[in-house]
């Protein structure tokens, strides 16, 4: 049995939509960081738990998964899942810009080739949303019928919508030969926004990311998949205003790994 062990200090940066899974139960995955491990995920976390939200600081009882040895992905270690985090504070409004911008890479490529599977990118400009149609839906659904029920209703997962978000956004080096990287956004509040302003075009739900206003500043939590190491989705955009200010902290050390990483391509 795999033993489990207390990460400390981890700060919730997002989380992303909730996925249905076999037995029908619901789970989301949880980006986070520690300055004692640098970059945590935390899955599968039951959504409807509220096991915490974003900038909390919060002790967790987790153990690794045998089937994913991804550095950073950690499963909370009890079946009562609220009995393995306690909140212990949340970090100070003040820093927080300081942290995002300690913790970013220059290009989601840089962070695919450092062997890593989770990192914060501050693009140098983003060319906006779009509301694509699913691929494949073979459920169905429709936005018209889902707001139609509404009222007895509320979607529990993002395939619940009739499309999906994806963001294009263009790092601060981009190593892309496009120049750009197209992504789909998983972030669960952007598909709330959807239910509840009742968006419809990308224009609006990019007012709703402050896209459009020169006074706040964006990054984007990204990572990639368990069974497509590879491939890099957005999970998150982290927005604030750019009057919060961003030290230079000399005696703060902001790891992005834990000690024991060791890159993928050098692992026996």
């Amino acid at each position: 049995m795999t033993p489990s062990q207390t990460l400390e200090d981890v700060v919730i940066l997002g989380r992303a939509a909730p996925e249905e899974i076999s037995g029908g139960d619901l789970t989301t995955c949880t980006g986070a960081w520690s300055k004692h491990r640098g970059f945590i995920r935390l899955y599968p976390c039951k959504p409807r738990k509220k096991l915490f939200k974003r900038w909390d600081i919060v002790e967790v009882e987790a153990k690794r998964n045998p089937k994913d040895n991804r550095d950073e992905s950690w499963k909370l270690g009890r079946r009562n899942q609220s009995s393995c985090v306690k909140k212990t504070g949340e970090y100070q409004r003040e820093k927080r810009a300081t942290l995002l911008t300690q913790l970013e890479d220059e290009c989601v490529e840089s962070i695919k080739q450092r062997g890593r599977s989770l990192g914060i990118i501050r693009p140098k400009s983003i060319s906006g949303l779009e509301l694509k149609e699913w691929e494949d839906d073979s459920d169905g659904l429709t936005q018209a019928k889902l707001f139609e029920e509404m009222e007895r209703w509320r979607p529990e997962t993002r395939e619940e919508f009739d499309r999906e978000i994806r963001i294009q956004f263009t790092c601060s080096s981009c190593q892309t030969q496009q120049g750009y990287h197209n992504k789909t956004l998983l972030e669960w509040g952007g598909y709330r926004a959807i239910e509840k302003y009742n968006i419809s075009s990308a224009a609006k739900l990019e007012s709703f990311y402050q896209f459009d206003s020169n006074n706040y500043n964006h990054w984007i939590l990204v990572g990639n998949q368990n069974n497509q190491r590879t491939s890099f989705i957005s999970i998150n955009i982290i927005w604030m205003k750019d009057n919060i200010p961003i030290y230079d902290p000399l005696w703060s050390e902001y790891p992005k790994v834990s000690t024991e990483f060791v890159h993928p391509a050098e692992r026996n």
